[in-house]
């Protein structure tokens, strides 16, 4: 298995993203981690967003399944996270879940079809972070 771990301007997560029509406005810093196994290659990226970025992440995370949005202290060192890897899969993506419930931030993952009553958004994390951000 080969991986590496990429920190630049011109990530191909972000690229692929734009070119489906998926731009994130307002992010910055953008980190991918590619793996491969099994004569596959997995990419997997981060991208820091601004409150003008949301409604943009929100189409995104509605578009791509296997998204997530982490809200996680600007001490937090996502290269954890883009190593673990992710399916969208909330039974096996627990280990990702671990590592943002340990640094106190909170995920999201979008829920159901659009077409679906009970479509929306899960998020995960500690009580006390969840008040917070609710109050």
């Amino acid at each position: 298995m080969a991986t590496k771990y990429q920190n630049s301007t011109t990530s191909k997560v972000v690229g692929a993203l734009k070119f489906q029509g998926c731009e994130i406005l307002g992010g910055s810093d953008p980190q991918e981690f590619f793996s491969e196994a099994h004569e596959k290659l997995k990419f997997f990226g981060a991208i820091k967003i601004s409150k003008a970025s949301i409604e943009s992440m929100i189409e995104l995370i509605v578009k791509e399944r296997c998204s997530y949005i982490i809200l996680v202290p600007e001490n937090f060192e996502i290269k954890t996270i883009l190593s673990l890897g992710w399916s969208g899969s909330l039974t096996e993506d627990l280990n990702v879940f671990h590592e943002v419930y340990k640094a106190g931030g909170l995920l999201f993952k979008g829920m159901g079809e659009f077409d679906d009553p009970e479509w929306g958004f899960l998020s995960i994390g500690l009580p006390e972070t969840i008040k917070k951000i609710l109050g």
